[in-house]
């Protein structure tokens, strides 16, 4: 009986470990808004876009360049579903570059740089809606930091699955 009590005490321990080991990876969400336009970066785990697109079959420390490159189209996909830009409910164009491999806080992350073409504002406020829900449907311990860095300073922000849109003006701070 005490052997059946350490074993199913330790299986518990064992699951909520894991359960809780998706916590320590959040995205990261960079924008900046300047003279130039918006631009920004995309910083999110390569174990959860590993999980999410199924790649079971591959090492995770080996999701690197090559693999990437084989399932871009996918990846994108993942991305563009999840997170989108929009100026006074019309949708913001993301120009994405090429996407690389960068570690943070010692996690292997897929960097998505970009910029944003967003429609020719209407008022002296733009307001930006900023929506990010990626990888909230499996892990709902996922988070996605907001950082924002505009004509008056920087804001940030955390995205969750019960908090999936945060507005900004660009001009003064987030909403």
């Amino acid at each position: 009986m005490k052997v059946f009590r350490l074993w199913a005490l330790l299986s518990m321990l064992a699951f909520s470990t894991a359960a809780f080991s998706h916590s320590d990876r959040p995205s990261y969400i960079d924008l900046r808004h300047d003279s130039n336009g918006l631009q920004g970066h995309l910083s999110v785990p390569l174990a959860e876009i590993k999980y999410a697109l199924n790649l079971d079959a591959i090492n995770q420390r080996s999701l690197g360049e090559i693999t990437i490159k084989s399932h871009q189209a996918e990846i994108m996909e993942l991305v563009t579903d999840h997170f989108q830009l929009e100026d006074r409910n019309s949708p913001c164009r993301l120009h994405w570059q090429q996407p690389t491999t960068i570690t943070r806080r010692t996690v292997a992350y897929l960097q998505l740089s970009f910029n944003a073409e967003c429609p020719p504002p209407a008022l002296m406020d733009p307001v930006l809606n900023v929506s990010f829900s990626m990888f909230f449907d499996f892990n709902p311990w996922h988070h996605g930091y907001l950082t924002f860095q505009g004509k008056d300073g920087k804001y940030q922000a955390v995205f969750s699955p019960d908090k999936t849109e945060i507005f900004v003006t660009t001009l003064s701070k987030l909403r």
